[in-house]
């Protein structure tokens, strides 16, 4: 293929109009996309998964893991809005590879050097380069591949974060010394960042490419919908209030999950933190194995997708509730009522994803991903940045009441956006 050729189907696949046209290699880029999401959420928990062993050697508090942590989701979290506005107007695929390689330098700087002031900057860096990676990844799963294939790959998209979750916990349970996370990291980020960049010119290679075809007015292109305003969109739907849970379900998924090794080891003075490390493993894996239940919501018994929501979270307050008794009751019906707790929210995830494609008919997708994906970092914020404080200052059981009141204050408002989604989504059909 010659060279104006190639920068042909790059400008056309970035406006949104056309996809790749071959089935075989959508199943190569979802692939990828999948190992990538994967391994980079496991990057991003390093300090997360460590924490235990971090705070055992006295080289951090808990306090200052989470203040590494929280800045990076701070700067990550508000990027995600401009990482949608590039991804809906730039090259995603680019974006993608300048995150990997920016993540991969950040973790070998704080292999090589573990000061608290180097590695706080070093995980500031890494936010600034990788923040565009999930607007990226979602805007090609959701228009640039063929048509049937998209569905498909939001669902198991679901798959990737906690996935990675799971295999950094294994990683940090294994290696004999902390630091090899890091090292591990960035190695594997930068190769990432080479395959990905391989695997795209291959597909654009070998692909050919068709428009997306949409029934009038819906044009996946946000320049031909000038008189679409995309906040007042958002109130009017109830895709506001979608934000805010958003948020607070992933102080849960990403946040409280990530300090469960730290929670059984402090309550518990028989267990150790590689064996805590160890049985977290447990929650970890059925939250992953969460969205596995998702088509159990939708469309039957629910057919609309905040309803969802509704059951979920209401659900959720059970397990939740019990979790509260930690250090008072076995350790092990600790460990099961939070992987109930992450089985129940996590099963409801995917539908952030069909909710940001439904605005892909305005060309706002991406746009919209990045808005949801700025809730979901500020809820890790939240975990890692308050939660730390409070179970420094007061221990866990008051750090689970807060939990558990926030879980309820979520719950009220998928009843609020409920009516407002369907009759927006009636309106516009």
């Amino acid at each position: 293929m010659k060279m104006h050729r190639v920068h042909k189907t790059h400008a056309r696949l970035v406006r949104g109009r056309s996809y790749f046209v071959d089935k075989r290699i959508g199943i190569l880029i979802i692939a990828s996309l999948f190992l990538n999401f994967a391994f980079i959420s496991l990057t991003k928990n390093c300090f997360s998964s460590a924490m235990v062993f971090i705070v055992e050697e006295g080289v951090l508090t808990k306090s200052q893991t989470g203040v590494i942590t929280s800045s990076f989701y701070v700067i990550y979290g508000v990027l995600q809005i401009v990482g949608g506005l590039l991804a809906d107007r730039w090259h995603p695929e680019r974006l993608i590879t300048i995150g990997f390689l920016g993540a991969g330098i950040a973790n070998l700087v704080i292999y090589l050097n573990q000061s608290y002031a180097v590695m706080l900057s070093a995980w500031i860096f890494n936010a600034l380069t990788q923040f565009p990676v999930w607007p990226c990844i979602f805007k090609i799963i959701s228009s640039m591949i063929e048509p049937s294939l998209r569905k498909k790959a939001m669902f198991l998209m679901t798959f990737a974060t906690s996935t990675g979750l799971v295999f950094g916990y294994i990683v940090a349970a294994v290696v004999s010394r902390w630091q090899q996370n890091f090292l591990i990291s960035a190695v594997g980020l930068i190769s990432l960042a080479v395959i990905w960049t391989l695997v795209w010119t291959f597909s654009v290679n070998k692909s050919e490419m068709v428009l997306n075809v949409h029934e009038e007015p819906t044009v996946p292109h946000h320049d031909e919908h000038p008189h679409f305003k995309l906040f007042p969109a958002i109130v009017k739907s109830g895709v506001i209030y979608v934000i805010f849970f958003n948020l607070i379900a992933n102080v849960f998924v990403i946040g409280v999950k990530s300090f469960v090794p730290s929670i059984i080891k402090e309550s518990y003075a028989s267990v150790t933190s590689s064996f805590a490390t160890i049985i977290s493993i447990i929650v970890l894996i059925t939250g992953a194995l969460g969205s596995v239940f998702a088509k159990f919501w939708y469309p039957k018994p629910f057919n609309n997708e905040i309803r969802v929501f509704s059951a979920a979270f209401t659900l959720a307050l059970i397990p939740c509730g019990i979790v509260l008794f930690v250090g008072k009751i076995n350790y092990w019906i600790i460990i099961g009522a939070m992987a109930l707790l992450m089985v129940i929210i996590a099963s409801s995830s995917l539908y952030y994803s069909y909710i940001s494609a439904y605005f892909g008919r305005w060309g706002k997708s991406g746009t919209l991903s990045g808005i949801t994906n700025f809730a979901a970092s500020f809820g890790v914020v939240f975990a890692n940045l308050i939660l730390t404080r409070v179970a420094d200052g007061f221990g866990w059981t008051v750090t689970l009441i807060v939990c558990f009141v926030l879980l309820a204050i979520g719950t009220i408002l998928t009843y609020i956006a409920a009516p407002k989604w369907e009759r927006f989504k009636k309106n516009e059909e």
